[in-house]
């Protein structure tokens, strides 16, 4: 097997790690690779009337077909993220196996802004979606093949949130995925609700305009379910976790020694540790 040997190998490694396929798997996934598989899940019980409901669409539409309108536009960026999406979100709808290709104005447009080597331009797509739905809210799951690590300084990532958010029409719009704690109160496991995104760049686009800059929503976030999805619903698979077994906590208040609960976005690889050799510490909470 070949394991990386840059910190942009380590980056696609975990872009492309599939629990349910042995052949992505490196000797630091092992053995819980296979217990983290979409198989080993436990049913989520979800609020009355909230379970997700996957709604496919009448006809399934040509991989250059505009997105379906939505209320809420989720996004993802890694092959474990999408089948941890389409689990929780699209039941019975694998996002590598039904969801639907999109390709839309990748080869008048995308097509040359993306490096050589890069995911999109090996798999010449730019992501893979799937209406659901969640009470009246119609959510549109995407998974992208685009990535601000991986495609080179021409940012086509950029105009692909432009693309996504135009024809959706989304008034709500969330990222989310596996990301690496900043500070030793987050724990493997817990999850970070980010009022606040910042951009730390230090390779491809550290002289861009929005290096160092911290961009924050002006609606707050909502803490209705927040403690009832901690009780009920990330219990229910917290013993996926490596012991010893704790239910995962989610932050979305300010720790003391951070500014601002929020998200961190590198476009390398770079991780928090007790040296804080990226200097992420005090940034946000991962």
């Amino acid at each position: 097997m070949r394991y990386p040997k840059t910190a942009v190998d380590l980056a696609r490694h975990i872009i492309d790690f599939n629990p349910d396929d042995a052949k992505t798997y490196a000797y630091w996934t092992l053995p819980r690779a296979v217990a983290t598989s979409s198989a080993a899940l436990k049913q989520i019980p979800w609020p009355k009337n909230l379970a997700p409901k996957t709604v496919p669409l009448l006809k399934k539409p040509n991989d250059t077909d505009q997105l379906p309108p939505a209320d809420c536009l989720v996004v993802t960026w890694t092959v474990a993220e999408g089948h941890a999406l389409s689990d929780i979100l699209t039941p019975d709808s694998r996002s590598d196996k039904d969801w639907y290709t999109y390709r839309r104005n990748y080869d008048s447009f995308y097509k040359s802004r993306i490096r050589n080597g890069a995911p999109a331009a090996e798999q010449p797509y730019l992501g893979t979606y799937m209406p659901t739905k969640i009470g009246s809210k119609k959510v549109l799951c995407f998974k992208s093949n685009l990535h601000l690590s991986q495609d080179g300084p021409k940012l086509p990532i950029k105009d692909l949130w432009n693309q996504m958010i135009t024809e959706t029409g989304a008034g709500e719009v969330i990222t989310t995925g596996t990301a690496g704690a900043i500070g030793a109160n987050v724990k493997l496991g817990d999850v970070v609700v980010g009022q606040s995104v910042m951009f730390d760049c230090n390779r491809t686009f550290k002289n861009s305009d929005f290096n160092r800059q911290r961009y924050t929503s002006k609606v707050p976030i909502r803490q209705k379910w927040l403690s009832q999805a901690e009780k009920t619903l990330l219990s229910v698979n917290a013993d996926q976790l490596p012991l010893p077994v704790r239910t995962p906590v989610i932050l979305s208040r300010p720790a003391k020694s951070v500014n601002k609960t929020g998200i961190v976005t590198t476009d390398f690889f770079a991780y928090d540790n007790t040296k804080n050799t990226y200097g992420l510490q005090g940034m946000g909470g991962c």
